[in-house]
């Protein structure tokens, strides 16, 4: 695993795409205009930008001027998010990641795309639907798309986009993407159902053509007894790791966030981890992050689980622990 020097300090591709999101990115005008009709880099961060490492590791692109804008105007706190070591330039005809004055890595984003230019045939647009997070998969947000719009965007992105992996995060678009799913070849095909409370309906998901659901905790709260009971006994009933449960880490203290990851990974049940944009308050320490890659790994092999098989998610980092893992 390739490792990156910030100053006097070194870190893997793991703890600076962590550092990398939680602070932010000062991107440079430069970068944009350098990139149009070459790469999918928007002004608009909603487009779900993304960076590439020389590594080939997936980083959410949280431009932090865009979030001062946002924290100013609905946060009203004190922090100012454009106080980030973390600057992209373009030097040379070519994007460089720096941290204060120093190159840290020669970045790449994915091809350029007209996917959030596009409209379905019923009018619904696809951008504020959809979004292609790195560069395999589709992801489909939480509104309420008819399941031919559902359709033309997914063989959209297939087709023009590279993509072969689908997540629904909206129980009304899983409900309507059951039918389609048998239509489309995709290698994953990731379901949420954090809030479904009937295990019938998540047995209905599998039945359907879901490779896995997602029951997302956030943070680890051990009161939620009927809660992690039916997490459990989907677990025993449709197997090793495709049952998954997100944490947003750093939302808790390290213990907290390690019992839960524990818990759940002694049932088979996968627990994955993401890194949250600024928000205003000061981000995390390395070590945090550290902690959390070493025992999250851990984990995966002991129990033999393993995320999904992708180029992206941008900010979950369970694939790239489960690579670091393998080195």
């Amino acid at each position: 695993m390739k490792s990156y020097k910030l100053k006097f300090v070194h870190v893997d591709s793991v703890e600076l795409k962590c550092l990398l999101i939680s602070h932010g990115v000062k991107v440079d005008k430069s970068v944009y205009k350098w990139a149009k009709g070459r790469a999918r880099l928007d002004v608009n961060p909603l487009c779900c930008n993304c960076m590439i490492l020389s590594c080939g590791t997936i980083v959410q692109l949280a431009d932090t001027q865009f979030y001062s804008q946002k924290l100013s105007i609905v946060l009203k706190l004190f922090r100012n998010a454009n106080d980030t070591p973390f600057t992209l330039r373009i030097k040379n005809d070519k994007p460089i990641l720096f941290y204060e004055k120093e190159a840290v890595d020669e970045v790449s984003f994915p091809p350029a795309s007209n996917f959030y230019h596009q409209h379905t045939s019923l009018g619904s647009p696809y951008f504020g639907n959809a979004e292609i997070q790195g560069l395999d998969w589709v992801v489909f947000m939480d509104n309420n798309l008819l399941p031919k719009d559902l359709y033309e965007i997914l063989s959209y992105a297939i087709k023009n986009d590279g993509v072969h992996s689908l997540q629904i995060v909206s129980t009304n678009e899983v409900i309507a993407c059951l039918d389609i799913i048998e239509d489309v070849f995709l290698e994953e095909v990731i379901l949420d159902a954090t809030s479904q409370k009937d295990e019938s309906i998540i047995d209905l998901y599998f039945e359907m053509g879901a490779s896995r659901v997602s029951h997302n905790l956030g943070i680890w709260d051990m009161s939620r007894e009927n809660y992690l009971q039916m997490l459990e006994n989907i677990a025993q009933k449709h197997g090793l790791a495709k049952i998954l449960s997100n944490f947003v880490i750093g939302m808790e203290a390290f213990d907290s966030l390690a019992t839960g990851a524990s818990w759940l990974a002694e049932r088979g049940i996968l627990p994955t981890a993401s890194v949250q944009a600024p928000t205003g308050k000061p981000a995390l320490e390395l070590d945090y992050y550290r902690r959390t890659k070493e025992y999250f790994a851990e984990l995966y092999v002991k129990y033999g689980l393993e995320p999904p098989d992708s180029k992206g998610f941008n900010v979950c980092i369970a694939r790239d622990i489960w690579n670091y893992s393998r080195k």
